[in-house]
């Protein structure tokens, strides 16, 4: 059930308000498969061909929602074994998450004492897994790669954030803790919104950026890199590709349209309503 909250007044008027509310997705560059090679290895005398294992990691550039992601780990083998593979596939145990912040802009004008004012926010401030905040920035002086700039303007930014919390997978080499210390994934997102001090009951969506988890990381062989006789020398990766492609800026294009969408489709216009209750 969506918590978004869709009030948005203060026990007082003469000021304008705003709302903004997004289901956003956790955010990914790539996503990642693996798949094992095995090999001998000379360990010593009694064990002149040991079984042991490579890991080759696949990263697809895929921007969006994040996907499942693969890893490997092992288990003991026994003697003249460097160790057993499993290849385990991590299924997010959640994709996206419910944000909504309302804000009361106190004073018009050139002037804009103490805003933006949070009203309301949702989750509330303190949740340790979650922040939503709103800032206002400007003027930027012209000319500017986004158009929003000249004295009678400024800009409001709402960042949102969520911390995916660790969790717990099993397989045939035992469970594995993805995340740990505290957290599986972060995804954050800032939306810029254009607020024209001659027409203050309106802001408009101008710019988009975004950050989360470059990339699940990769798995490797027992002694890899030649760190110990175990290294097959067939551990392989391809990288992660985190350049974006397209413009950040409204319309947005490339990259940043996926990042538009996984952000939640944020609002292009805020339209203001009475602060009065």
């Amino acid at each position: 059930m969506s918590r978004r909250r869709s009030c948005c007044c203060a026990d007082e008027g003469g000021d304008v308000c705003f709302s903004f509310a997004v289901n956003a997705k956790h955010l990914q560059n790539c996503t990642l498969t693996c798949a094992t090679v095995s090999c001998t290895v000379y360990l010593d005398e009694t064990c002149p061909a040991a079984s042991s294992f490579g890991v080759v990691n696949t990263y697809t550039k895929a921007v969006g929602t994040i996907q499942p992601q693969q890893l490997v780990t092992s288990r003991d083998g026994g003697p003249c074994s460097c160790g057993i593979p499993c290849v385990y596939t991590w299924t997010p145990p959640e994709t996206e998450w419910d944000t909504s912040i309302c804000f009361k802009m106190n004073g018009l004008g050139g002037q804009c004492f103490g805003c933006p004012e949070i009203i309301d926010q949702y989750p509330p401030a303190g949740d340790l897994n979650n922040k939503i905040n709103v800032i206002l920035g400007g003027p930027l002086l012209c000319p500017q790669v986004c158009s929003c700039c000249g004295t009678n303007t400024r800009f409001v930014s709402i960042e949102y954030q969520r911390l995916m919390p660790s969790n717990v997978i099993g397989g045939d080499c035992g469970n594995v803790t993805i995340g740990g210390l505290p957290n599986s994934w972060v995804t954050t997102y800032t939306v810029q919104y254009c607020w024209d001090l001659t027409n203050p009951c309106t802001m408009t969506l101008f710019r988009i950026f975004s950050a989360s988890n470059a990339y699940f990381n990769p798995s490797y062989g027992p002694g890899a890199f030649n760190t110990s006789d175990c290294d097959c020398g067939t551990n392989t990766n391809n990288g992660c590709d985190t350049s974006q492609t397209g413009s950040n800026c409204y319309p947005f294009t490339g990259d940043y349209a996926a990042i538009y969408i996984a952000a939640g489709s944020p609002p292009v216009t805020l339209n203001c309503g009475s602060c009065k209750c």
